[in-house]
């Protein structure tokens, strides 16, 4: 049975390109069946591959056995010549949840201690179910029957769970002969994965005996479905941005899936009144609004992506530069450059962040808005606001500081990317082409 669970460990890690000794496997170690049997396997194939093997114990604190069970941690790890991390909870709240999360801190400041590092715990085939039941009793979706991945990420470092698919009978046949701690509160089925695993799964076992693999079969299945959507998704992405002809033609429900993505790179809380809230956002397609994400965060898009923005102190104070002729200037992070021009073979569109002007011979200079700028639009006798031209070409608020302009003091000659004043209208005779390569 040993030879058995070993060999699934080290073709896991074979697998994963993992068995490299310059790699730290740092295993989270309670001193129960579960990561005794992982700590006790690693240690052997360590002596094997060479790779460093550190274990974690954390002692929540919260039972009067706690001290004893850590002794036996420590005395464990002496016995395999494995090197220990301890540490104590205090002021934490007596929940599953805290408990959780604050095992997951203390193995992530741990792993940041060293090089190549990797998490492991000890989770198994029992675990994986438990955990698809807990999450359809609060109320999951497709991606919360997938339940417990073999690897996944958090804070940049690896988690791994090579015991996943061993049955947890195999595991305490694997752990005979160890002196095992026994865990009391295990038995307390107040806490609600306690209640499935000794109340819940046993009932679902009379139904059918093989209740268990079931449940693990219909997360395998969740897991393939999530494989088909997130390529989907990928495809409505470029970096951070959404395509938005991509999404637009998209089902609703698969819409929703790339906002949950989409939020989920943003470092938000995909809720799912958050989700329904963008999703009729978005079905109002009007580019003049924006959805408040979070302080200081909006989404927001326009003609070709929907995308999240950090809106600057409306009229900021940035330098402007003086224009003293022909040449390139470094504005923004971009290119503004004014060249003479002989000869046009084709008119460039609004949108292209190039114009072919006659200038005026006046002092001009490179900025962003400011109060009280007006424009004459192009083909119009009368001036206008900038804030009001802009708002006439569906320029979200979110991006209207961010707009590099031409100018002569308050008047706007040329609104990059978006239109030109009818003063630099070429009559005869074009005496400059404008070009702006933004880089935002």
């Amino acid at each position: 049975m040993s030879e058995s669970l070993i060999d699934k460990v080290e073709k896991f890690l074979e697998h994963n390109g993992l068995l490299k000794p310059e790699n730290t496997f740092l295993i989270g170690f309670s001193g129960g069946y579960d990561s005794t049997a992982l700590l006790s396997i690693m240690a052997s194939l360590s002596a094997k591959y060479k790779f460093c093997v550190v274990a974690m114990h954390l002692n929540h604190n919260w039972r009067k056995e706690a001290i004893d069970e850590q002794k036996n941690c420590e005395y464990f790890c002496k016995n395999l010549g494995i090197n220990l991390i301890v540490d104590t909870l205090k002021d934490t709240k007596k929940t599953e949840d805290e408990a959780r999360k604050a095992r997951y801190k203390f193995f992530m400041d741990c792993a940041k201690k060293f090089k190549n590092s990797y998490v492991m715990t000890a989770h198994n085939f029992e675990d994986n179910a438990e955990t698809v039941l807990y999450r359809l009793a609060k109320g999951t979706g497709i991606r919360g029957l997938c339940a417990i991945p073999e690897l996944n990420t958090l804070s940049n470092i690896p988690i791994l769970r090579p015991l996943l698919g061993c049955r947890r009978k195999d595991i305490e046949a694997f752990c005979k002969g160890f002196k095992i701690n026994q865990d009391s509160s295990n038995n307390d089925t107040h806490y609600k994965r306690n209640l499935i695993r000794l109340k819940i799964l046993p009932l679902l076992e009379e139904i059918n005996p093989c209740a268990i693999q079931a449940i693990n079969s219909l997360s395998e299945i969740a897991k393939s479905d999530i494989k088909i959507i997130d390529y989907a998704i990928k495809q409505a992405f470029v970096d951070d941005k959404i395509l938005k002809e991509k999404f637009d033609k998209m089902p609703n429900e698969l819409k929703r899936e790339v906002i949950y993505e989409f939020l989920i790179k943003l470092g938000i809380e995909p809720d799912k009144k958050k989700i329904l809230e963008i999703s009729g956002f978005l079905s109002q397609n009007n580019i003049q609004k924006k959805y408040s994400l979070e302080s200081n965060k909006y989404l927001t898009f326009d003609e070709k992506y929907i995308y999240s923005t950090t809106p600057k102190k409306m009229f900021s104070d940035e330098v402007e530069l003086k224009v003293t002729g022909e040449g390139d200037y470094e504005f923004k992070g971009g290119i503004f450059s004014i060249k003479k021009i002989e000869k046009v073979e084709k008119y460039p569109k609004d949108e292209d962040y190039e114009a072919i002007v006659n200038l005026p011979d006046k002092p001009l200079t490179i900025r962003t808005r400011r109060r009280g700028d007006f424009i004459q639009p192009f083909g119009m006798d009368g001036k206008m606001k900038l804030k009001k031209y802009l708002i006439s070409k569906k320029i979200p608020e979110v991006l209207r500081d961010e707009i590099v302009l031409l100018c002569c003091e308050s008047e706007v000659f040329w609104v990059s990317g978006v239109g030109l004043s009818d003063k630099l209208k070429v009559v005869k005779h074009p005496s400059h082409v404008l070009k702006y390569n933004k880089k935002w």
